[in-house]
């Protein structure tokens, strides 16, 4: 995989990882926070943000170390 995409990649899950953290009212974030607000509840959303923001961060490092694809 290309440097470029993996950073891109770590970058966003960054940004989902700090959104879930600081309830950010980003327009990305509030899209993503939309549905699972309905079924889980506010801070349930924001644990669903936390989580998957954590999982593409460790997917891109896993592959940046070449691990991964």
């Amino acid at each position: 995989m290309d440097l470029i995409w993996i950073i891109l990649m770590i970058f966003a899950g960054l940004i989902l990882f700090l959104s879930g953290l600081t309830r950010s009212d980003f327009i990305i974030c509030r899209l993503l926070r939309a549905r699972p607000k309905i079924l889980f509840g506010e801070s349930g959303a924001n644990v669903l943000l936390i989580i998957s923001g954590l999982i593409i961060i460790i997917l891109g490092v896993l592959s940046y170390l070449g691990y991964l694809w």
